[in-house]
């Protein structure tokens, strides 16, 4: 049943109009089970296989059932197939490539019936497509057939498409190169069970070598594969020239309709988002996210990606209940059952955006029933722990903060392998805090030279704009200071 509901969803509109039409007017026996079928699905009212086999067949699932859900099955995937696009402006390389694909299948079956002459007027249509947008399997599919009926009468013809064959065949050999190396390095744990990261010398030989052959080739595809792997590299370490290459990376999709699909600008809307708000221009980084929010389809998981990179760039600048939209839509999103652990996330976005508009009764809440974080041995734990401290300080609950701190000291020594020193540095703070009686002034003096390196970019201890920490704790620690001493 699952994967039938997944084609049904897959149907857009203009193709679910045509499939009940074609019921409609072919109104037989059949045709008017699977119509029942396809309704019952479509408008959620069965769930189960059990539950519409006994609407439609008075039965248990069985053989019947089963050939009922095939034909459905067959038939909506033919109108996929055949079906004339309205998309063609925004996904240029998938129509192109459907194209190409629907004329080559229609070209061969027409020189196999024996209609030459309008199957080899099809099968160029094909053959230009192929060359427009680098479909280079098809084009060396297309020009065998060419070749084999055409070089029967004409040498010249026969020699004109065996150098499109050869040729194909070497640009190909590029293609299949460019996409291992962007394989190696984007996921070298899928490309070697032994090898979870790659030495970052070879990385950037690789990446050398893909830029060489980039240069080499002039093709869109292999550029796509070579600034993917590129951006991926300078994302961890130099943000300008990460986003120089994102905004070339732009140029190149946008330019070139043999790359052009609407995913991947939206992809690098996503990317630019994602460096923007590690250079804290949030208002660059909203604008990107929106971008890729926009763009990317509804309802799977890269929107609810692009929402997570949105919620940060809001959250960051303060926007505050507009953040709170972000959570609202994120936890009734379909993707945010299908990762562990995403709810729990999306639960925790929420209890920052209540701590930032001083709802502590309602983080608290929120933290306490999202026990899923509470297992996580990874950043979102230390995020939990470290906003349940900082909660429990303004809700004045000294004694509930100085047995959760020590045990926080405690989860901190247990962690061997992270880089918590920022964690173990605030820790430290708060420990001071609660010796001071929560008097930040005070507290402020001796701890003073450890907020400054919190603050620093520098600093091994600076805060990461992508990391578990969304309330950013000097900024909160220090709004804290010329406040009236709180009264704990």
């Amino acid at each position: 049943m699952e994967r039938l509901v997944r084609l049904i969803e897959a149907l857009n509109k203009s193709e679910t109009a045509l499939l009940l039409n074609h019921y409609k007017y072919y109104y037989n026996g059949a045709n008017r089970k699977r119509l029942h079928l396809f309704t019952l699905i479509k408008n959620g009212i069965v769930k189960s296989d059990e539950e519409a086999a006994d609407r439609i067949l008075n039965c248990k699932p069985n053989a019947n059932y089963a050939q009922l859900k095939k034909r459905l099955k067959d038939d909506m995937v033919n109108i996929l197939l055949h079906q004339d696009s309205t998309d063609k402006s925004t996904n240029f390389n998938v129509q192109a490539t459907l194209e190409c694909r629907k004329y080559l299948s229609a070209g061969e079956l027409l020189m196999k019936r024996g209609a030459y002459k309008p199957g080899v007027e099809i099968l160029k249509k094909a053959l230009k497509i192929s060359e427009k947008f680098e479909l280079y399997p098809e084009r060396i599919q297309i020009s065998k057939l060419l070749c084999s009926h055409l070089g029967r009468t004409s040498a010249k013809e026969f020699f004109t498409y065996l150098d499109i064959i050869e040729d194909s065949y070497e640009k190909l050999d590029d293609h299949i190169k460019a996409y291992t190396t962007n394989f190696e390095i984007m996921q070298p744990a899928r490309f070697s069970a032994k090898r979870k990261q790659l030495n970052t010398e070879y990385v950037s030989q690789r990446i050398e070598y893909l830029k060489k052959l980039f240069e080499k080739t002039d093709s869109p595809k292999i550029g796509v594969d070579y600034y993917k792997a590129l951006i991926n590299q300078l994302i961890e370490s130099d943000q300008k020239k990460a986003l120089s290459a994102a905004e070339e990376f732009m140029d190149l999709i946008t330019n070139n309709p043999s790359v052009y699909v609407q995913s991947t600008v939206a992809g690098i809307h996503y990317m630019m988002s994602g460096i923007y708000t590690n250079m804290e221009n949030y208002d660059q980084g909203e604008f990107h996210a929106r971008e890729a929010v926009n763009n990317f389809k509804r309802g799977f998981m890269n929107e609810l990606s692009s929402m997570d990179s949105l919620f940060r760039n809001l959250l960051f600048k303060d926007e505050l209940e507009e953040s709170l939209v972000i959570c609202e839509n994120a936890l009734k999103h379909r993707q945010l059952n299908t990762v562990q652990d995403m709810k729990a996330k999306w639960l925790y976005f929420k209890a920052n955006v209540f701590f930032k508009l001083e709802r502590y009764d309602e983080t608290w809440d929120i933290l306490q029933r999202n026990s899923k974080l509470l297992k996580d041995r990874s950043g979102w734990l230390l995020g939990h722990k470290l906003l349940e401290l900082l909660t429990l300080i303004e809700q004045g609950e000294i004694e509930l903060f100085s047995f959760r701190n020590e045990n926080f000291g405690r989860l901190l020594r247990s962690i061997k392998t992270d880089n918590i020193d920022r964690y173990k540095v605030i820790h430290k703070v708060l420990k001071t805090l609660f010796q001071h009686g929560f008097e930040f002034q005070s507290a402020y003096k001796d701890t003073s030279d450890l907020i400054e390196n919190l603050r620093s970019k520098n600093s091994k201890l600076q805060w990461e704009a992508n990391s578990f920490e969304l309330c950013r704790f000097e900024f909160w620690f220090e709004s804290n200071v010329d406040l009236p001493i709180k009264q704990l």
